[in-house]
C-alpha cells in the first residue's frame, strides 16, 4: 500500500512538471532585443506607431516560433506547429515596457481557409489604435483595439465574406464604443438587400489579453468573434 501511494505521488509530480513545461513554451518577451527571442523565435510581423499619446514611437510584434511546439487549439487534439504570440511594447524612459503578451489570439499559419498556404496577419498602428486583420480567399476580418491605461481594449470588429455557392455576402460591423452591431446581407447582383442592428451583450470592452482563439467570444446566437 505504501509503495502504491509513493507511485501515485511520483505520477502526480511528473504530471505537474509536464503541465508546467507546456505552460512555459512561450518565453517572457520582456524586451524585443532579447537573445532568447533571436534563438528560438522570429519576428513574423511588426509595426511602429504612437499608441499611448506620449509622442514616442511604440512597437507591436507578432513572434512565431522557429520550431514546431506542442499546442492545444480550439479544445481539439494536441497539435505540433509553429506557435505565435503578439506583444505590445510602449516607449518608457528610453527603453520599452511590455504591456501585452497574448499567446492564443493570433491565428496560426494553418487556420485560414483551404486555399491558403499560410495565414499571415497584418498590423496597423495609428491614432492610438491597433488593428489586427486577416485576409482569406473570399473573406476578411479585422479587430481594432484602443489604448486604455496600459491596456488594449476592443473597440471595433469588422467581418465580411462572400459565398459563391449561396451567391450571398454577409458583412458585420461591431462597435464596442456604442455596443451596437450592423449586419448587412447582399448578393452579387444586389450590393445590399437588408441590414439589421444588434445590441452587443454584455456591454464590455474586452482587453486583448483576455481574447483566446479566434471566434471564441460569443455576442449573440450564432455570432462569435
Amino acid at each position: 500500500m505504501k509503495q502504491f501511494l509513493i507511485l501515485l505521488i511520483l505520477l502526480a509530480s511528473c504530471k505537474e512538471n509536464i503541465d508546467k513545461s507546456e505552460e512555459s513554451i512561450y518565453p517572457d518577451f520582456q524586451y524585443p532585443e532579447s537573445k532568447e527571442i533571436s534563438k528560438d523565435w522570429k519576428v513574423l510581423v511588426s509595426v511602429w506607431g504612437e499608441l499611448n499619446n506620449d509622442s514616442k514611437q511604440d512597437l507591436v510584434v507578432i513572434y512565431e516560433s522557429i520550431h514546431n511546439l506542442k499546442q492545444i487549439r480550439y479544445s481539439y487534439d494536441t497539435v505540433f506547429l509553429p506557435a505565435r504570440s503578439i506583444v505590445v511594447y510602449v516607449s518608457e524612459n528610453g527603453s520599452f515596457k511590455k504591456i501585452v503578451q497574448n499567446n492564443d489570439f493570433i491565428a496560426r499559419y494553418n487556420e485560414g481557409d483551404f486555399s491558403l498556404d499560410s495565414l499571415h496577419p497584418k498590423l496597423i498602428l495609428e491614432n492610438k489604435h491597433l488593428t489586427i486583420s486577416y485576409r482569406y480567399t473570399r473573406a476578411e476580418t479585422s479587430y481594432t483595439f484602443g489604448y486604455v491605461q496600459d491596456s488594449l481594449r476592443i473597440q471595433y470588429v469588422k467581418t465580411c465574406g462572400f459565398s459563391m455557392i449561396a451567391n450571398k455576402y454577409l458583412c458585420s460591423d461591431y462597435d464596442f464604443t456604442s455596443f451596437r452591431a450592423i449586419v448587412r446581407e447582399g448578393t452579387y447582383e444586389k450590393v445590399r438587400i437588408k441590414a439589421d442592428t444588434i445590441i452587443i451583450q454584455p456591454r464590455y470592452q474586452k482587453p486583448i489579453n483576455d481574447f483566446k482563439e479566434l471566434y471564441e467570444t460569443r455576442l449573440a446566437k450564432e455570432i462569435t468573434l
